[in-house]
């Protein structure tokens, strides 16, 4: 007996879940644009916050950016989320200009193109 007989059986179909994928990025030429040059962040933490009703909904989800900069977040329901990211010690947010993205998700959607461009500041 495999547990989804019953959802093949009873017509359900099985969604995958959504996901959101982006990239943080080091904005050497500080205008908010990922261009070539620009390497990715590596270690960068980004936040996964879920809404309802202009409400959060629970705690939010983080993970890291990898060695290229590169985050996603998988297996979503579908809803409305904000993603943010935590600003690295002397870096400056240059992208996106608002500070997050709210990113109204359907079942099985894939979203991509969330950057977070990164200027690195003077140190003090």
């Amino acid at each position: 007996y495999y547990a989804g007989d019953d959802f093949l059986r009873h017509g359900f179909i099985a969604t995958p879940g959504a996901s959101i994928i982006g990239v943080v990025f080091n904005d050497r030429h500080n205008d908010g644009i990922d261009k070539p040059g620009d390497p990715g962040l590596p270690g960068v933490t980004v936040s996964l916050q879920r809404f309802r009703n202009g409400k959060p909904i629970g705690h939010p989800s983080t993970t890291t950016t990898d060695a290229e900069g590169n985050y996603s977040f998988r297996n979503l329901a579908a809803g409305t989320y904000q993603v943010s990211e935590k600003l690295p010690r002397r870096y400056a947010l240059t992208a996106p200009s608002a500070g997050s993205y709210t990113v109204a998700l359907s079942a099985g959607q894939q979203s991509r193109g969330f950057y977070f461009g990164d200027h690195k500041i003077a140190a003090p």
